[in-house]
């Protein structure tokens, strides 16, 4: 695990989605939902393949072009985005390298506690 993840900023999505103006928040949600729906068709294999391809990869574009002009704070002083804090959605991260159940550690990692993981526990006790 690299000290650049260990400092690596967070950013509440609850705190910033507040913070949007409301036609802003209806236009990420219009998008959302394309997105959305195109993965799930995606990923159910239903035709046209092509269209399901296509609202998926906009979707996630058009959020991002928007993400990207209309949430300044949601990016550090050299324009990369900060680490949605994940805990605030409900969602079991890892303290220091942010691994989920859904996405753990690449070399494997199991709860230690409430928000730690044994490849973190193994670093911080300087075992690798």
């Amino acid at each position: 695990m690299s000290a650049l993840i260990r400092q690596r900023a967070l950013i509440n999505p609850t705190q910033a989605w507040s913070r949007l103006p409301p036609e802003i928040q209806q236009e990420i949600g219009r998008l959302a939902i394309t997105m959305g729906l195109g993965h799930m068709g995606v990923s159910a294999a239903i035709a046209p393949r092509s269209g399901f391809l296509a609202a998926e990869a906009e979707g996630l574009s058009g959020l991002c072009r928007l993400i990207a002009d209309r949430l300044v704070e949601a990016f550090d002083g050299d324009g990369q985005p900060l680490l949605p804090d994940l805990t605030v959605l409900g969602i079991k991260a890892c303290r220091t390298c942010f691994c989920t159940d859904a996405f753990g550690c690449p070399e494997g990692c199991s709860w230690i506690s409430s928000n730690l993981c044994s490849s973190c526990a193994q670093d911080a006790r300087g075992s690798f």
